[in-house]
């Protein structure tokens, strides 16, 4: 997705008018609420990041 589907993303969740509002609405599961920001999730993935390098966990090391 990267920065800028990130940014199409925010731009469709803040406007139930736009084109793909449903559709990343129906993506994301849950309504999203862009000023909520979770201290322990981000330290948790930022301690995953330390521990396992780059990349995610589950994905091969290969």
């Amino acid at each position: 997705m990267g920065v800028h589907g990130y940014e199409e993303f925010m731009i469709a969740m803040a406007n139930p008018n736009d084109a793909n509002h449903q559709q990343f609405k129906t993506w994301y599961g849950i309504d999203f609420d862009p000023t909520l920001f979770d201290i322990r999730s981000a330290r948790r993935i930022f301690m995953m990041l330390d521990h396992f390098g780059r990349g995610y966990p589950w994905e091969g090391r290969g």
